[in-house]
């Protein structure tokens, strides 16, 4: 893993970057559940450890105005890139860390 230390705020500083272990922390630590019609992959990002999700598939926006969140299809994807959207400031205009993984055979519900 990275080792680099907080930026002056106390925050890892943005990098687009990834390592080989991420992919199995996130394997190993990820869970999903439905969201509005898609899927929401979801854990601490393997850099950053804040909380980060990633959207599979096409999620209904409004599900207010559909009254609805209907189950999504199952879903088995050879690979899946996850890419850390945390909602913290890591940088000047930087939300999510920056960090991505390839995560491979991912099987949704």
């Amino acid at each position: 893993m990275s080792h680099e230390g907080p930026s002056a705020g106390g925050e890892i500083p943005y990098q687009q970057v990834s390592e080989q272990d991420w992919g199995r922390a996130v394997a190993s630590s990820f869970r999903y559940r439905p969201a509005y019609g898609a899927w929401m992959y979801f854990g601490p990002c393997p850099r950053c450890r804040h909380d980060t999700a990633t959207i599979v598939g096409e999620a209904i926006i409004m599900r207010d105005i559909v009254h609805a969140d209907p189950q999504p299809a199952a879903v088995v994807l050879p690979k899946l890139t996850v890419r850390c959207q945390c909602s913290h400031q890591h940088g000047a205009g930087n939300t999510g860390c920056g960090a991505y993984v390839n995560v491979y055979n991912v099987r949704f519900g």
